[in-house]
């Protein structure tokens, strides 16, 4: 999106029909910008990249849906392939339709009024009886609204019509989704006399009143609404929701067991964790529920601010940003996008009440129900697979991250673990699939000759990186150009800030900068072998660590990198979670479902075990992210 100006929230969507790519970037809080990507996101043209004029005077939370089926057309005869929709706060809401060459059609009037905030807009394509039908959910001053209408009549502001979804004054987005008929499911957090609940309610798409065909208007009858979030988590913010067939779905949010109301007034002791709840009967007379922690650890503490930009002025925090995510795969498997700043980098940095920038974490279900209920549970047995060291997937090291990147052999990470060798020692080992000097130099010069970053890397880094309860830690190696070789590690800390030269105070990310000098390594072959005292890095035997997973970068030297020269993340190997010394998990497990939730072992009818993502999606590129999987147990309620 270089050839607009940015500086503000972005979306983007992938259309499962024709594969093309949509972004929408806000550009500041004054105009919207869009572009598209036709081959899965190599590149973005110019052509296809473009500063959305409208009708409204400022600009807020943008959403890109897709049309996933060929076929639907507006009366001028322009093919429709997704909508891109955002709201002029407390105003209204413009939706603009992107036609088969992704060029946004002008929507010269807004067509939603009265809108405070939005959520993202969803369109059926299910064949079901309200097929072809754009949804826009919104909330206003009298409570969470869903806004309908033709496809073909999306431009004309008198074709929407408006149903309320409840008279509840939610305080965040409202989230809608469709299952495989059409049937619709409704998420919020409630902010009325239940502040802090997370409330979930239906609208069957067959019942006479919402079904078009029978004249009815989608979304005129819902069910009553039902809290979500079992005690004792009795906050919680952020509700998503994901659906696959009727009845099949996995609801994301996150909550915490300590405080009882509105995130905006937890206490500083309040522990938030990313929780997922689903169901496959959710529009039965009694659904039955099941709710785990996709988040491994105490993700943040303290409050969270729901006041948007407002935020700055009352130093409340809002250092996660409204990214939680969620979405399924082809085999019914949630995938939640979460954040997590419990880390002494983010407390160093805390400013104005907020709290430094967090990590951008992916978990996927692995071991539950499916959301399509021809696809059977989600099995993955990793029960043979050694906690303390994870293989990965060879000829992943692909340089650029495009159909023609090649693989650069040194960079080729084929399983990484954390262990302790009884003397004191945490003892890091990443096998490569070519460790030799003459194949890190090989490394480097095929990255640089692929011309995909200005300045030309100096360098190649190794990181194995692992969260405690506490902190974020990493042991590394990197390589020079002219091969000489440096071993250091320690904790993350505000001293590992990825600084941006234009803003020198704001966080934007992490470097892994030399911070212990106790830190040793050898490479034996292909296997590289990083030690430091175990004390250096919080751990202790029996200590549990959580999502170690080892990165190879190439990039600046330590001296020169910053946000607009970083690192990059060329090949990285699945997460896992171990106790250091012991041979399985289970004592996490354990102690994380009875300290958060008081919960006894035996009422798990769902265990999970867990798997990474490396043998899901090959050539999977993480750029300053850490993977964690979700593989906790489900507790039935």
């Amino acid at each position: 999106m270089c050839t607009t100006g940015g500086g503000g929230d972005t979306v983007n969507r992938v259309n499962r029909y024709d594969g093309v790519v949509y972004f929408g970037d806000q550009e500041s809080l004054a105009n919207q910008a869009f572009a598209s990507s036709t081959d899965h996101g190599d590149t973005f043209p110019a052509t296809r990249s473009t500063a959305v004029a409208n009708a409204t005077t400022a600009v807020d939370r943008q959403w890109i849906t897709t049309v996933d089926k060929p076929g639907y057309k507006i009366i001028t005869g322009q093919e429709i392939r997704a909508f891109f929709s955002y709201h002029n706060p407390a105003a209204d809401e413009v939706v603009q339709g992107v036609d088969s060459n992704g060029l946004v059609i002008s929507q010269p009037v807004p067509q939603i009024p009265l809108v405070n905030q939005s959520g993202p807009s969803r369109v059926d394509t299910t064949g079901g009886p309200a097929n072809g039908t754009l949804y826009q959910p919104y909330r206003d001053n009298n409570g969470i609204q869903l806004a309908s209408v033709p496809v073909t009549k999306y431009q004309n502001p008198s074709s929407w019509q408006i149903r309320q979804v409840s008279s509840d004054n939610s305080n965040g987005f409202p989230w809608v989704n469709l299952d495989s008929h059409g049937n619709l499911y409704a998420v919020w957090t409630s902010n009325g006399s239940a502040s802090g609940e997370v409330e979930y309610a239906y609208s069957l798409i067959d019942l006479p009143a919402n079904n078009p065909k029978l004249h009815g208007v989608p979304g005129s009858v819902w069910s009553a609404p039902r809290r979500i979030n079992p005690p004792p988590l009795d906050s919680s913010y952020f509700p998503e929701i994901v659906v696959g067939d009727p009845g099949r779905v996995a609801i994301a949010y996150m909550a915490t067991p300590d405080f009882n109301g509105a995130s905006d007034s937890a206490p500083t002791s309040a522990r938030w964790y990313t929780w997922a709840t689903m169901s496959t009967n959710a529009t039965a007379k009694h659904p039955t529920w099941v709710t785990g922690p996709v988040s491994h650890r105490v993700v943040h503490y303290g409050t969270i601010c729901t006041s948007g930009t407002l935020c700055v002025a009352s130093s409340g925090d809002r250092s996660l940003l409204d990214m939680l995510d969620v979405s399924v795969d082809t085999d019914g498997r949630p995938g939640v996008v979460f954040m997590d700043n419990n880390n002494q980098l983010a407390r160093d940095l805390t400013s104005q009440g907020q709290q430094g920038s967090p990590y951008t974490l992916f978990a996927k279900l692995v071991d539950g129900p499916s959301l399509f209920a021809g696809r059977g549970a989600v099995r993955f047995n990793t029960a043979s697979a050694s906690p303390s060291f994870r293989a990965a997937p060879a000829k992943n090291a692909v340089w650029p991250a495009t159909a023609k990147g090649k693989d650069l052999s040194a960079l080729d990470e084929i399983g990484a673990g954390l262990s302790l060798d009884g003397k004191g020692n945490l003892i890091g080992r990443m096998k490569l699939s070519d460790a030799s000097l003459a194949g890190m130099k090989a490394a480097l010069d095929g990255f640089n000759a692929a011309g995909a970053t200005t300045p030309a890397a100096e360098r190649l880094q190794y990181v194995i990186v692992f969260w405690t309860a506490t902190d974020a830690y990493y042991l590394s190696m990197d390589s020079s150009s002219t091969g000489v070789r440096r071993f250091f590690g320690g904790k993350l800390t505000g001293a590992d800030n990825l600084l941006n030269p234009v803003s020198p105070t704001s966080s934007f990310g992490v470097v892994y900068n030399p911070t212990t000098t106790n830190v040793t390594g050898e490479i034996a072959g292909n296997m590289l072998t990083l030690t430091g005292k175990a004390s250096d890095f919080g751990v202790a035997a029996g200590s549990p660590v959580y999502s170690v997973t080892a990165f190879a970068m190439a990039g600046p030297s330590q001296a020169n990198q910053n946000l607009l020269v970083p690192m990059r993340t060329v090949d990285a190997t699945p997460p896992s979670d171990l106790v250091l010394a012991a041979p399985s998990t289970a004592a996490i497990h354990k102690k994380l479902l009875t300290s958060v939730l008081g919960l006894k072992q035996t009422r798990h009818p769902l265990a999970a075990t867990g798997v990474g993502l490396g043998t899901e999606t090959p050539g999977l590129i993480l750029l300053c992210m850490a993977v964690w999987v979700w593989r906790r147990h489900l507790i039935a309620r």
